[in-house]
């Protein structure tokens, strides 16, 4: 591209390689979850993927405090990111959490992406009824569905 500064010419390149980075908030219940450690292995090998790891990584998880000092750190998670992914599963200790992560990514107006529970699981209704997309735990399929529903 060319661009004149007092007569004089410069010409700059745009980088065009420069990778975006897809800033996503995983939903997990802040202990240690197989899903959610296989989700961000899924997202660290896939090639050609930058992303960044809203969410609160385990050594850092809020589990004290009142509900409405829970419930602003949450909405501080998931302010940043650009697209927020629910692993899906039927454990009713997680339910209210999860509705409340439902809640603040719609006030946001935050795209939301439904993993499919590995194994038997049976899916949480909630999760496919709030989804943009659905997807399994095919690399193709979840790198896909972030692509093409990040803001």
């Amino acid at each position: 591209m060319k661009c004149f500064i007092l007569g004089i010419e410069y010409i700059y390149r745009i980088n065009m390689s420069a990778p975006r980075i897809y800033r996503i908030f995983i939903s997990h219940a802040w202990e240690s979850n197989p899903d959610y450690e296989r989700f961000v292995g899924v997202l660290n090998n896939a090639p050609l993927f930058t992303w960044q790891n809203c969410s609160a990584p385990d050594e850092v998880a809020f589990t004290t405090g009142t509900q409405k000092s829970l419930e602003k750190q949450l909405q501080d998670q998931i302010k940043p990111a650009q697209i927020v992914v629910l692993i899906s599963c039927m454990k009713p200790d997680y339910r209210y959490w999860i509705q409340k992560e439902v809640d603040v990514a719609q006030e946001m107006k935050k795209p939301i992406i439904g993993v499919l529970p590995s194994g038997n699981e049976r899916t949480l209704s909630l999760v496919q009824n709030v989804s943009n997309n659905v997807v399994g735990w095919d690399e193709q399929s979840i790198v896909g569905s972030i692509k093409k529903h990040s803001m």
